[in-house]
């Protein structure tokens, strides 16, 4: 009862100040605290920093919700000089920061935020999800090039400052997310997703892309390459079976044109990638595997046979009639006419 007493006081008398009196406090707590040493500074944010922890784990649901939703209005409130002045404060802040300071930080954060992701309900982990895209999508959007380099060679700094089993949690993470969301996709949305994140790829960032996944395809074994390839046709067929005669039909069209406009330097190059796949594949497969490939490729060419409609003359124009028409044991029509004349022959 006492703190909150000298809380409600302490508030009245903030709220009474003018702008030059709250300026002037200001300016002397950032004195006070300049005079401190590198242990006082270090002693006294430990100490408040504890007391936050305490206080806000004393709060009750429903005053943490309003304790952050007075935190967004404030931010929301401020121009952007003042915004900027305040990510400047806090990277001078954890540029101050030892690193077993920064890797306790971190954990807290983020043990933090996986209990606070727990307590949300589907629909608000979707909004939450949508509204951070954005956000991120906006902030990247303003930043010039040098600042999205300077971004990328952090990162890149940080990954590489990791541990063998920190890399290998964190691909984990980033790879059960990025499957998650696209398991929240449905129909053409995965298509337009994977359109539009290719088309912003640059030519440079392309290639790198390519090289990755061949570098990491190459690292897997025989069965893992076995269980991938397996993989994605199921899921090829699956979607094609799932198509109507008229998607269908786009689809090969849409491929069709796409070949047209290739030159003849990249259709020779394709095709030797696809042999030299398909040549690849076939050498690694056992004797048993090899046998049951020939005849599911032997079914389905019986299937699609069934499924052609037979010609009603053979290629010299005579008609594939009873008089006319001989059937050898295998089924395959032959034309007598034609037979006579190879015999007279």
């Amino acid at each position: 009862m006492e703190r909150k007493a000298i809380s409600e006081r302490g508030k009245k008398r903030w709220a009474n100040l003018t702008e030059e009196e709250k300026r002037e406090w200001f300016e002397a707590i950032r004195k006070g605290w300049a005079a401190r040493t590198e242990d006082q500074n270090r002693e006294y944010s430990e100490l408040v920093s504890k007391a936050v922890r305490l206080r806000y784990a004393s709060l009750t649901e429903d005053e943490k919700r309003k304790r952050s939703q007075a935190r967004k209005n404030w931010f929301a409130g401020l121009t952007a000089d003042e915004r900027y002045a305040q990510r400047e404060a806090l990277k001078r802040g954890w540029a101050n920061l030892s690193e077993e300071k920064r890797k306790e930080l971190n954990q807290r954060m983020s043990t933090a935020c996986l209990e606070r992701w727990a307590n949300l309900t589907e629909e608000e982990k979707r909004k939450w999800g949508e509204t951070l895209s954005v956000s991120l999508k906006r902030r990247w959007a303003n930043l010039t090039e040098e600042e999205k380099c300077e971004w990328n060679e952090r990162a890149q700094e940080r990954y590489s400052n990791l541990t063998e089993s920190e890399k290998l949690e964190q691909n984990q993470r980033l790879r059960a997310s990025l499957l998650k969301r696209w398991a929240n996709l449905v129909g053409d949305k995965r298509g337009d997703f994977a359109r539009k994140y290719w088309a912003n790829l640059s030519a440079e960032e392309r290639h790198a892309r390519v090289a990755a996944v061949k570098a990491w395809h190459a690292s897997l074994t025989d069965d893992e390459k076995r269980e991938r390839n397996g993989a994605i046709r199921r899921a090829a067929k699956d979607k094609w079976a799932l198509r109507t005669d008229d998607e269908r039909r786009d689809w090969l069209n849409a491929r069709a044109q796409g070949w047209a406009k290739l030159t003849e330097e990249e259709k020779r190059n394709w095709r030797a990638r696809v042999g030299a796949a398909h040549r690849e594949r076939i050498a690694s497969l056992t004797l048993e595997e090899k046998v049951k490939r020939n005849k599911q490729l032997h079914d389905a060419l019986l299937e699609r046979w069934k499924k052609t409609p037979k010609k009603s003359n053979c290629p010299r124009g005579h008609p594939y009639d009873k008089q006319n028409t001989y059937t050898d044991p295998r089924g395959v029509r032959h034309c007598k006419a034609c037979l006579r004349k190879a015999k007279k022959r």
